[in-house]
Formats: structure tokens, C-alpha cells, sequence
């Protein structure tokens, strides 16, 4: 089954699990600075927190100028099996806190978990998602940037610990000067796509830009799930110029075949400028394939 939805779009309410919240978590302190890097499709902003065995490398990962962020820690504590359910706290006053999914996989030989769409405020949240029309999200200041001091991950069956990181006001200004030098890369005038007075829309349903048709027999029946992240590059005159695939589910071919039907079919009306003059825009987006 195919499933359609923007980036940093909440998932469906996860159900409650009895995820135990030790009462003094076992602090993680950070090595060293934060370091920025980035390659053709994303920024990333990475420490070192404990030592020894114990310790743990944590990563927050941008693909387009916002709030929202990947974040991803790798550490051999990390090794769990199975996949259950979590709780993340950015400790930012009145940011809600829920049961949440996430990811496995490994860094090298680190084990790893990947935590998707995430926000310092927690948003969106049940009751916030769909944006109406118009609708933008809250933005997340610096002032709250500044707020946020660590994350405390509380996983089943296993200690909760909390990454002491210092102020994020400094480190999130990096990644925002990380992801303009990107988007210049792009080929885009980041004070441009900064001042848009319209974004990019689509024409039609986007539900109808992908048809199982256009996977080979068995392709989304044989157990594969998984989601493609990419970004399309739409041109003044609302065509797809450009389809970026940001991740690769298995089969590694799903991204492919949605990326070429996406550049065949996807219409949107353009973005517009500051002075409300079409021009060529970016919207980054997920297909998940639920394997059936």
C-alpha cells in the first residue's frame, strides 16, 4: 500500500506502552564541540556525550531550511532487540512528550536509532495535522533554541540516560548557516525561498501521481516496507525538473520508479516571490511503502 505525505507530517497516534522513566537518568556529558558538516542533501550537527562503552554519538540532521530535524544516536548501548517504542524529551517547557516510534540500523559497527520529523517543541502533535489552508506551523525561536539544554531518551527495558548538549542557541545557528550555503548549492537565492509569498502547491491529488501500476508485479506485496524522502526541484512554471531521492528503502528500485513517476506526473502551481512573481521552487516529501 502506498502512502502520501509531507516531511515533517505527525504519524498516526501510536498506541500507549508502559515505558519505564527512571527518576535520575544517567547523564551523558558532551566531548568536545558540536560539529557541522554536510553533503549534497542535508546538514548535519554531531557530539560525542559519555565515555567508554557507554558513550554515545548523537547526530541532528536538516534537509531544508525549518524546525524540523532527524535525530540519530549511535552507541553499543543502543543494541535492542525487536522495535519498541521510546520516549524523547528535549526538556523545552510545555513541549509535550509522547510514545513514539523509531528506527534501527547501526553505524558501522555502532548500534543506531533513528528518531524521523522530529521539532524541539514536540510539534506536530494529534489534533494539529493537517495544516488548514494558510496554516503554517509555530516556529520554533532562538530564545527556545536556547532553552533546550539535553535530550533524554527512555527506551523499554533499558536505562534511561539524558545527553547533556549546553545551549542549542549557537549550534541550531550553524545548521541554519549550514543549510543557506545548501540551498545556494541548489541552485536557489536562499532570501528568496526565505520570503516566498506563496509556496509551492500542488495541482490535483497527490495521491494520484503514483499508481500501483507503475511497480513491477510483487514489488509492493513481497514484505518490503519502507519510506523514499525526497526532494523535487519545481521550475516558474510549476513542473517537476528535478526528482532528489534522500533515502532508499529496500527494495533499493521503489525510489527509482517513484522518482520517475513523480517527474511525470506531479504538477504544482509555482511558488512566488516576495513581489508575487512565479519562480522555481523545492518541497520535500515522503512515499512510504507499508509492504502490502
Amino acid at each position: 500500500m502506498l502512502k502520501w505525505g509531507m516531511v515533517f507530517a505527525a504519524a498516526a497516534a501510536l498506541p500507549a506502552i508502559a515505558v519505564a522513566k527512571d527518576p535520575e537518568p544517567e547523564v551523558l556529558k558532551r566531548n568536545g564541540q558540536w560539529v557541522i558538516d554536510h553533503d549534497r542533501d542535508r546538514c548535519h550537527l554531531t557530539a560525542q556525550f559519555g565515555s567508554g562503552d557507554g558513550s554515545v554519538l548523537a547526530r541532528f540532521s536538516r534537509y531544508q531550511p525549518g524546525d524540523g530535524f532527524d535525530f540519530s544516536i549511535f552507541g553499543n548501548r543502543l543494541k535492542i532487540n525487536g522495535r519498541p517504542q521510546a520516549l524523547l524529551d528535549f526538556g523545552l517547557p510545555g513541549a509535550p512528550v509522547e510514545t513514539q516510534g523509531f528506527r534501527t540500523g547501526s553505524l558501522g559497527e555502532l548500534p543506531a536509532i533513528f528518531f524521523g520529523e522530529e521539532r524541539l517543541d514536540g510539534w506536530p502533535r494529534k489534533g494539529e495535522w493537517p495544516l488548514k489552508e494558510g496554516e503554517t506551523a509555530p516556529p520554533v525561536t532562538p530564545d527556545m533554541e536556547a532553552a533546550v539544554h539535553s535530550a533524554t531518551v527512555s527506551i523499554k527495558h533499558k536505562p534511561t540516560f539524558r545527553l547533556e548538549f549546553g545551549s542549542m542557541r549557537e549550534p541550531f545557528e550553524l545548521m541554519r548557516h549550514c543549510m543557506t550555503t545548501l540551498v545556494e548549492s541548489w541552485g536557489y537565492d536562499p532570501k528568496v525561498q526565505a520570503t516566498l509569498s506563496r509556496p509551492l502547491k500542488p495541482v490535483g491529488e497527490p495521491a494520484n501521481w503514483l499508481l500501483s501500476s507503475d511497480f513491477p508485479t510483487g514489488t509492493l506485496n513481497n514484505g518490503a516496507s519502507g519510506s523514499v524522502r525526497f526532494r523535487l526541484d519545481v521550475d516558474a512554471a510549476g513542473n517537476v525538473a528535478r526528482c532528489n531521492a534522500l533515502s532508499r528503502p529496500s527494495p533499493d528500485s521503489f525510489a527509482d520508479i517513484v522518482c520517475r513517476a513523480l517527474s511525470r506526473r506531479a504538477k504544482y502551481e509555482p511558488a512566488r516571490d516576495a513581489q508575487g512573481r512565479p519562480v522555481a521552487s523545492f518541497i520535500m516529501q515522503n512515499v512510504w511503502n507499508s509492504g502490502g
